[in-house]
């Protein structure tokens, strides 16, 4: 470093040096305490800061979650109502088989009975 440089060093360095100057010795003693005092306040508003915007984060997906879970309840609901058409739908027709059956049954049991009606007045012509 040459003596041209030393000398702008100095330069720009004599404004700080004056404000330590006026200091005194209490001041500098209170700077050295403070700068530690310092460094932790600025450590815990970086944790607040970092906190804060850790939050903003955690809300933000909590929302997406809630409407990903709102999506899923009402598919799950839509699927859950053509479910149920198709037991209501089921059963109805589950109750006209029913009926159709007892249709069927009574036909048989005329049908037999014209037959055993028909076969005896048959044997008794002969």
């Amino acid at each position: 470093m040459g003596a041209s440089e030393l000398s702008s060093v100095l330069a720009a360095l004599e404004p700080i040096i004056e404000g330590l100057v006026a200091l005194g010795v209490p001041g500098l003693i209170a700077l050295l305490i403070a700068l530690p005092t310092l460094s932790i306040v600025v450590a815990f508003v970086a944790a607040f800061l970092l906190n804060h915007r850790h939050a903003a984060q955690m809300r933000e997906l909590m929302e997406l979650y809630r409407e990903d879970t709102r999506k899923t309840v009402e598919e799950v609901a839509a699927k859950h109502a053509e479910v149920v058409v198709f037991y209501r739908n089921n059963a109805s027709l589950v109750k006209n088989y029913e009926k159709l059956l007892e249709v069927n049954q009574q036909l048989i049991v005329n049908n037999t009975r014209a037959m055993e009606h028909l076969s005896t007045i048959i044997e008794a012509r002969r």
